[in-house]
Formats: structure tokens, C-alpha cells, sequence
């Protein structure tokens, strides 16, 4: 698993939560990813979760999702408080937006997909008073924690 692996896998966490639980949740950092439901969402999304025949969650749909959300978590478990942040806020705490104009389309679509809008750098050393370049230091730091134990449990 390279780093555009990681990344993408970190930037589902999301969706992947939302398929777990079933509604659409705000996510937050308190030390490690958090989440509480989103005001008024609904208890099964029909765009977040695949309904089955009597109107409940497809199993394997919510198993996959639990999976991949466990992983995830296990990740954040390796990284030190401030490494787990810059990653959060990085890649995992994102939404996506329908482009409001064309212009927008161009911006933050790829081929035909909406790309994730993150946070950039600067922000994130800004909120925890660090230099920008120590932001992206920190999160190479991480990214490379993430996969020395990947290629580690993969060898065992």
C-alpha cells in the first residue's frame, strides 16, 4: 500500500461511518476522530446506505463499512495526538459540495467526480500554532508510521 493508498483510505473514513451507523454524522476532533449525528438527518439515508427489501441496511454493506472504519481507527491509534490531528483535518474531515457553476465543476471535479475539499496546510498549522512546513512534515511523518506498520503486519 503506497501513500495514495493511505490517503484514499482515509478520505472514505466518512462515508464509510456514515454506512456503519446509517444517517449522516459532523465529524470532530477531541483527541481522535469523533462524531455526533447530524441535526435532523435521517435515521437511514437512502444515499448513504443501500436499503435492502424491508427497508433496512444491506449486512454486507455495513460489515465492509465497520471493517474499513476499524482499520482507520487502528491508524489513528499509532500517530501521536498532534500527528492524528494534521491527518484528520487533512484528509478525514471533509465534505462534499454539488458545485454551485460551472466554473467550480472545473475546480473540484476529476473526471467527472467530486474531489474531496480538505483543509490546506496553512489552516492547519494556524490552529495548532505551528509552521506550515512543520504541517507538512508532520504528516509525512504520519503517513510513513502508517505504512512501516502495514508492511509490518504484512511480513508477520
Amino acid at each position: 500500500m503506497d501513500d495514495k493508498d493511505i490517503i484514499s483510505w482515509l478520505q472514505s473514513y466518512k462515508g464509510y461511518l456514515q454506512r456503519l451507523l446509517g444517517f449522516s454524522v459532523h465529524l470532530f476532533w477531541n483527541g481522535e476522530p469523533a462524531w455526533s449525528q447530524r441535526q435532523g438527518a435521517a435515521k437511514f439515508d437512502d444515499i448513504l446506505v443501500d436499503r435492502s427489501v424491508h427497508g433496512l441496511p444491506i449486512l454486507s454493506e455495513q460489515v465492509r463499512a465497520g471493517l474499513v472504519v476499524q482499520i482507520i481507527d487502528g491508524w489513528f491509534e499509532l500517530l501521536s495526538a498532534g500527528e492524528g490531528y494534521v491527518l484528520f483535518s487533512r484528509y478525514v474531515n471533509h465534505d462534499f459540495e454539488k458545485p454551485r457553476s460551472w466554473f467550480e465543476e472545473m475546480r473540484h471535479c476529476e473526471n467527472g467526480k467530486m474531489r474531496y475539499k480538505t483543509l490546506s496546510y496553512r489552516r492547519i498549522a494556524e490552529g495548532i500554532g505551528i509552521p506550515e512546513t512543520n504541517a507538512r512534515e508532520i504528516k509525512d511523518v504520519a503517513i510513513q508510521k502508517i505504512r512501516e506498520n502495514l508492511n509490518k503486519e504484512v511480513k508477520e
